[in-house]
């Protein structure tokens, strides 16, 4: 953590702003599609899958109410961590000078990190139900790797631009 900076002035961006709205949208969906299906899921519903994509653990449909709530969880402490961005963990030492070019940087990267989680959470929270009404035999393994994949690109890419602003900063130090 880097509480030993300057708190920067918090500025709501295009990008935040749009996600916050996808992501309230789609939590807000989470909560209905659970509610709406109860009637028509059975007792017992998968709640682990197998690498083979296979249910081995099963509970009762009452247990489906987690993801939503660990969504929710996870969107607000997310959303929580945007607001003062010394709390966020960087690969390089920030000091006072690069903290103002490095915090927007790793805010957008926060807040696709955001969406994506959010996103994968819903798409699991999908799946579970199509398997629990035999729409489908098990969890699709390719949408695990998409949405995993996904998360390390993103954190790849911001994890190289934050080392070339580290090159270009320490460069013009000299």
């Amino acid at each position: 953590m880097n509480l030993h900076l300057t708190k920067p002035k918090w500025v709501y961006t295009p990008l935040m702003k749009a996600t916050d709205i996808v992501c309230l949208l789609v939590l807000g969906w989470m909560v209905y599609y659970v509610w709406s299906m109860q009637s028509e899921l059975p007792h017992l519903i998968p709640t682990h899958f197998g690498l083979n994509g296979n249910a081995d653990r099963f509970g009762p449909k009452s247990s489906l109410m987690i993801l939503p709530g660990i969504t929710a969880f996870v969107y607000f402490i997310t959303m929580v961590a945007r607001f003062d961005p010394r709390f966020i963990n960087f690969p390089i030492r920030v000091t006072e000078k690069w903290a103002p070019a490095y915090f927007p940087v790793a805010l957008q990267m926060l807040t696709l990190v955001q969406l994506i989680i959010v996103s994968f959470l819903a798409v699991l929270l999908h799946q579970i139900i199509q398997v629990s009404l035999s729409h489908q035999p098990g969890l699709p393994l390719f949408i695990v790797g998409l949405f995993i994949a996904a998360l390390f690109a993103i954190l790849g890419v911001y994890y190289v631009k934050l080392h070339k602003m580290k090159k270009t900063y320490s460069l013009s130090e000299e």
